[in-house]
């Protein structure tokens, strides 16, 4: 039902009903769609192909929810579902990374490039720069 002239008014007119705005705050994990598109630009951090990249969700979640968007680590299709079928505790070792330290640089750079396209301050968002993401660095 229409509750004001003005949804009847661009319903009669146009024939589409005006979108209802949320009232609720958005609950659920942080959702960056930039920083997700930019992650599928860069390179596999296993194998380092740059095709078919997905941002891979590594981070902590809720029960049938996606880890942030800022846990994200760029993989190839192959080592996504390799992620999946047998975990981030047996898929680390294995390839010998860090994921952690994976998302602190991916996702300082990105801050740091977001920083510098709105004309901030770089070093406001600076960090220390990480050397390596293998298990040795760790």
């Amino acid at each position: 039902m229409l509750t004001n002239l003005g949804s009847w008014l661009i319903y009669r007119v146009h024939g589409e009903r005006l979108r209802t705005r949320r009232r609720k705050p958005r609950r659920g994990p942080i959702r960056l769609p930039h920083y997700r598109a930019w992650i599928r630009q860069q390179e596999c951090c296993v194998c380092g192909s740059t095709r078919t990249v997905d941002p891979a969700h590594i981070g902590p979640h809720g029960f049938w929810q996606k880890a942030p968007d800022t846990s994200c680590v760029p993989l190839c299709r192959k080592h996504h579902e390799e992620l999946h079928a047998i975990g981030r505790e047996r898929f680390e070792p294995k390839y010998e990374i860090c994921f952690a330290i994976i998302i602190e640089g991916l996702f300082t750079e990105w801050s740091e490039r977001q920083a510098r396209r709105f004309g901030q301050d770089v070093s406001a968002v600076a960090r220390e720069p990480l050397e390596t993401a293998t298990l040795d660095a760790a």
